[in-house]
């Protein structure tokens, strides 16, 4: 089996058509930061690190990186959980120094393990709801986990008008399988 990523492998998954759009992003590294009390020193401090305070709960948040377009973004995942993906590796490389200096909390690279596709397009409502439910279409700054074709997939929108699907890159071949399938019935 080779290593490469599902649009690499065979021309493409990425879909637009049908009034919606489907693309995989990149982000050069995914993670996600643990730690033990979510009003703790941990998540206050790092703040200063990434660029904003941390989410709240159900929120997603976009933090820009320079002047190239690069961001970091932050969603919440559980009261102990937030999940960062990070269009560029040095900011990345320098949460990773702090979180490996602290014994409140750390960072676990997922970077490969994780696939983020960007739905947009005036259809993306009815191929949510179709997917899975109302509730897989996040307001902006929020995020959500939940089931979608039948797998568990976090949704969050960090800009107007997409919502970004993050599933394990092993599913990511089913999720888009679904989506296609879907699409044709429309």
């Amino acid at each position: 089996m080779d290593n490469q990523h599902p649009n690499q492998r065979d021309g493409g998954h990425d879909l637009d058509t049908s009034g919606v759009s489907v693309r995989l992003t990149h982000y050069s590294r995914i993670g996600t930061l643990r730690y033990f009390d979510a009003a703790g020193a941990f998540l206050s401090s790092l703040a200063g690190v990434v660029g904003g305070p941390m989410p709240l709960a159900l929120q997603a948040l976009r933090y820009p990186i320079g002047s190239n377009g690069g961001e970091i973004v932050l969603a919440d995942r559980s009261p102990t959980e937030t999940l960062l993906l990070c269009t560029d590796a040095e900011q990345f490389a320098s949460i990773e120094r702090y979180t490996a200096l602290r014994s409140d909390g750390c960072l676990v690279d997922l970077t490969g393990g994780i696939d983020v596709w960007a739905i947009a397009g005036a259809r993306m409502p009815d191929l949510l709801t179709r997917l899975g439910s109302i509730t897989a279409i996040p307001a902006p700054g929020h995020a959500h986990v939940g089931r979608l074709a039948e797998l568990a997939v976090m949704s969050l929108c960090i800009r107007s008008g997409e919502i970004l699907l993050l599933v394990e890159r092993v599913y990511s071949r089913h999720l888009m399988a679904w989506i296609h399938a879907t699409v044709e019935d429309f």
